[in-house]
């Protein structure tokens, strides 16, 4: 399956024939609902808000709070115990959240507020709503994925949106060959979902700082509310790199519309602060790109949304740390090329 449509989280209902996915502020009165539903009320609404939060089936007579679906336990959905019921949903006006109802057998749901505690890897698929999203806003805390293993036995895909929609690949595991840790995912989105097929994965998510960067280090950028805002803001991270070694810069760059035509500048810092020629993408193609140079300091430039899977190495490297701003050092300075463009029909 290509995943390629730009979806537009500001929608009020999304429908199918197997899920439904909308705003609690806009919720309808009622909805048709059967065994194979299951009923997702996410929120993080004030505990008062939440008690007079209502999900209530009329055939099967069963009434939840708000209190008790928000709960991360095997509580916190609904399943209708009768086929053609009807569901009706009750919220005080301007509620925050979102109702999901689904037909998939082996999710978890889980909606992140600030206040997060660490949410850890669960078999299956996993969908996170970011309840504290705040669209072309700059925070300083967003969901962050940290200590992250993926063995290369197991697939392992980030999806903008939830599991059934044609949502925007952003991290894909098979992306970096032989790479299966990173440091840190940031994960900037209103909605979005990891899938799997196998239980070899480890992270740790929660709500964390952008953290920098350096020396055998690995993660994932984004733009702010990724995908639908450009942010034009340009990133800049430096790193340690005292002697001045050859690092090699592995990038997979995505794009979530390829018919928008704009371009994202990569540009590598020399210790000197002088720069190097930028490497420049184009969103009509996402693209992996592999470079070999002696650098301090990445730059990014973004005319548009975009996420970049990478990976910083070098083997002579002996120490691990990060800085956000670039140092100034030795005056040594060669670029040894881009080695590799290639185009991602989909992985």
């Amino acid at each position: 399956m290509k995943i390629r449509q730009f979806l537009m989280f500001s929608m009020f209902l999304v429908l199918s024939s197997s899920y439904i996915l909308e705003r609690l502020s806009e919720a309808l009165p009622d909805y048709k609902v059967s065994r194979n539903s299951k009923i997702y009320f996410i929120s993080a609404e004030p505990q008062k808000n939440l008690d007079m939060a209502q999900l209530h089936l009329m055939n099967g007579m069963e009434t939840r709070n708000g209190t008790v679906l928000t709960t991360p336990t095997a509580t916190g959905f609904l399943i209708p115990s009768k086929d053609d019921d009807t569901l009706l949903v009750i919220v005080p006006a301007n509620f925050t959240g979102f109702l999901y109802i689904t037909e998939i057998e082996n999710i978890n749901v889980y909606g992140l507020p600030q206040d997060l505690t660490v949410i850890n890897f669960q078999p299956g698929t996993n969908l996170f709503f970011n309840l504290d999203f705040q669209a072309q806003t700059f925070i300083q805390k967003i969901p962050v994925a940290k200590n992250v293993i993926i063995s290369e036995t197991v697939s392992f895909i980030g999806v903008t949106g939830v599991p059934e929609g044609n949502g925007t690949l952003f991290f894909n595991s098979s992306s970096i060959p032989g790479l299966t840790t990173y440091n840190q995912l940031e994960l900037e989105m209103e909605i979005f979902n990891f899938q799997s097929n196998g239980i070899d994965v480890k992270y740790e998510i929660s709500y964390g700082l952008r953290q920098g960067i350096d020396i055998n280090y690995s993660g994932l950028w984004m733009t702010r509310s990724y995908p639908i805002w450009p942010d034009y803001q340009a990133k800049e991270y430096g790193i340690l790199n005292h002697q001045n070694d050859p690092i090699t810069l592995s990038m997979m760059c995505r794009f979530p519309i390829h018919t928008n035509f704009y371009t994202v500048n990569v540009t590598l810092i020399n210790a000197d602060k002088s720069i190097q020629p930028p490497i420049i993408l184009n969103s009509t193609l996402d693209i992996f790109v592999k470079s070999v140079s002696a650098f301090s300091g990445i730059k990014i430039e973004g005319g548009g949304p975009y996420s970049i899977q990478y990976e910083l190495w070098d083997p002579l490297a002996t120490t691990v740390g990060y800085e956000t701003s670039t140092k100034a050092g030795g005056s040594l300075n060669f670029w040894m090329g881009l080695v590799l463009a290639g185009i991602l029909n989909l992985l």
